[in-house]
C-alpha cells in the first residue's frame, strides 16, 4: 500500500508477488508528499487484514494467524498524533498484527538526522523540557536505515526474527 493524504492498494493479499508485479509497485512509491496521515493510513490497513485473516483461517486450521505490518517512513510525527498513534498500534497489536517502523533516515547532514533529533515540552509551569524525539515514540518496534541499500537485508533480518517471535509464542 501507498500512503500519504490518501491510501493506494498496490497488490492486494493473495494474489502472487512477480518480478513484474514488484517492478510494477515500486513505480508507484514517489515519496513526494509533504504530509502523511499515518493514524487514518494505518485504520485503512487493518481491514485488509482482517480479511486476509479470515481467508488465511478458512484455508487453514493451525491456529491464530499472526501478521507482519513494515511502515516505511521518515517518522517525522506531529506530536499530536502520537497519542493516538500508540493507541492504534496497541489496538493492533491485540489483532496480532505487529506494526513495524522502517525509518529512512537518509539525511546528508548526520545533524539532522532522526537519531540526532530533540522535542521541546512545555510544561504548565513554564518548564521547558528537551528530550529525544525518539523518547516515547509510538512504536514500539521500529528501525532506522541511514543507507537505502542495507533495506533489503534489514527486512529480511526482521522477517526471521519475527518467525523466531511466532513461533516461540505457538508452543
Amino acid at each position: 500500500m501507498s500512503f500519504a493524504d490518501k491510501v493506494s492498494l498496490l497488490h492486494p493479499f493473495g494474489q502472487p508477488f512477480t518480478d513484474d508485479v514488484g517492478a510494477s509497485v515500486q513505480t508507484q512509491f514517489d515519496f513526494s508528499e509533504e504530509t502523511t496521515q499515518l493514524a487514518s493510513s494505518l485504520k485503512a490497513v487493518i481491514p485488509m487484514f482482517e480479511f486476509a485473516r479470515s481467508a488465511s483461517s478458512a484455508n487453514s486450521s493451525s491456529g491464530q494467524v499472526m501478521q507482519l505490518c513494515f511502515v516505511i517512513s521518515d517518522a517525522r510525527l506531529d506530536s499530536d498524533n502520537r497519542a493516538s498513534l500508540q493507541t492504534l498500534i496497541r489496538e493492533m497489536t491485540e489483532q496480532h498484527i505487529l506494526v513495524v517502523l522502517v525509518i529512512l533516515d537518509l539525511n546528508e547532514n548526520k545533524s539532522d538526522s532522526i537519531l540526532a533529533t530533540k522535542s521541546v515540552e512545555f510544561t504548565p509551569a513554564g518548564k521547558v523540557i528537551t528530550r529525544s524525539y525518539l523518547d516515547n515514540f509510538p512504536f514500539p518496534y521500529y528501525l532506522a536505515i541511514q543507507q537505502v541499500e542495507a533495506l533489503p537485508d534489514i527486512l529480511v533480518d526482521t522477517i526471521k526474527q519475527w518467525f523466531e517471535l511466532v513461533s516461540i509464542q505457538s508452543k
